[in-house]
């Protein structure tokens, strides 16, 4: 008897994320989707408030980029929850080709390899980009942009046209960089390995190298190590992760993930008209291993809120005014998900955040 032939497989949800050209965020996030082959459109928003489509069309008050929508009224906030979603939702397969090391390269498993990408992820974020944010050299065109300025001092609650201080702070920032590139430098490539985990990159990579591809190779920050004299002392110091970085970037190259500097991700632009379509076309969520939400007993009796109850959500980093407020419907170790009403449409739009860096509290 023939074998039966399988239907098909069910075609991707439809993935927009909002950000805009020159994101380092942002990149984390198409730099994934184009090395694993995955579609995606894009919704390009100002690099500062007001962002209409989000903060009033989708009642988005969160203030960070990127975002990403999924499968209709689905708003996914915050790169690393955005990274770990998608990581879940498209395995590796021929078609979506993993970023994980395949059958064990050097010693290190999947779940070892996701493991070590999530603490270097925290290392990243965390800890280092603030620090590359220190050594933004101070003449850069946009610090001259008063409403730029006061914005990201909004956002960050620190003042950026105080030249002094910025002064006084980028020696211990260039420290705390050329003490993480010693760890690159003397760890992970050591061997002489090109790839930390195997063959080529993987999303160890992809976890590590976004900070150092920003302060050696963006115009954004040129002069941010000083003059041609100490980023030559820099790159002898640290040939294996410069050549590290270079290559990083010859792979996104090769693989047709890399557009001309600061033009932004490669996916096909859509329209706010289109994305409201897609938000609000049938109403429909996100839903991931046959369940809309997570919903964790324990999370919850820890912080002491229940299912339904409204709440708000905000960062506790930077960004932390800006203040999500709706009703409760997940509720995780790794994430927290609320619905928020947009009345004129009469439909709900579901968003989800990390729990790490997030306060959710009762209102």
């Amino acid at each position: 008897m023939a074998d039966k032939k399988l239907p098909p497989p069910p075609p991707p949800p439809p993935i927009t994320p909002f950000c805009y050209p020159g994101s380092v965020y942002s990149r984390r996030i198409s730099w994934y989707l184009d090395l694993r082959r995955i579609p995606y459109s894009v919704s390009i928003q100002p690099p500062m408030p007001p962002r209409p489509l989000l903060s009033q069309a989708l009642r988005l008050r969160y203030r960070r980029i990127p975002v990403v929508q999924i499968a209709g009224a689905t708003l996914l906030c915050d790169s690393r929850l955005i990274l770990a979603k998608l990581d879940r939702l498209f395995p590796g397969s021929e078609r979506y080709p993993a970023l994980l090391p395949m059958g064990g390269a050097f010693g290190v498993d999947d779940g070892a390899a996701r493991g070590l990408a999530r603490v270097v992820e925290a290392w990243m974020v965390d800890g280092l980009f603030g620090q590359a944010v220190g050594l933004i050299p101070p003449g850069m065109p946009m610090l001259s942009d008063p409403a730029f300025v006061r914005d990201r001092e909004e956002l960050a609650g620190v003042r950026l046209d105080d030249g002094a201080k910025v002064e006084e702070r980028r020696p211990a920032c260039k420290a705390a960089l050329e003490a993480a590139m010693g760890v690159v430098e003397g760890t992970w490539l050591a061997d002489g390995r090109e790839w930390v985990l195997g063959p080529g990159p993987s999303l160890v990579d992809l976890q590590a190298v976004w900070v150092f591809d920003w302060v050696l190779e963006d115009p954004f920050l040129r002069g941010a190590l000083g003059d041609e004299e100490e980023v030559r002392k820099v790159e002898e110091r640290f040939p294996r992760t410069v050549a590290w970085v270079r290559r990083w970037r010859a792979a996104l190259k090769e693989r047709g993930a890399w557009d001309p500097e600061r033009e932004g991700p490669r996916g096909n632009v859509v329209s706010d008209e289109e994305v409201l379509e897609r938000v609000f076309g049938d109403g429909s969520v996100f839903v991931e291993d046959g369940a809309e939400v997570v919903w964790d007993e324990g999370s919850a009796r820890v912080v002491g809120l229940e299912k339904g109850q409204v709440v708000e959500v905000f960062p506790t980093d930077y960004g932390s005014a800006h203040k999500d407020r709706g009703r409760l419907v997940g509720l995780g170790l790794d994430e927290v998900v609320i619905d928020v009403d947009v009345e004129e449409r009469g439909k709900v739009v579901r968003l989800h955040f990390p729990r790490t860096g997030f306060c959710v509290r009762k209102v």
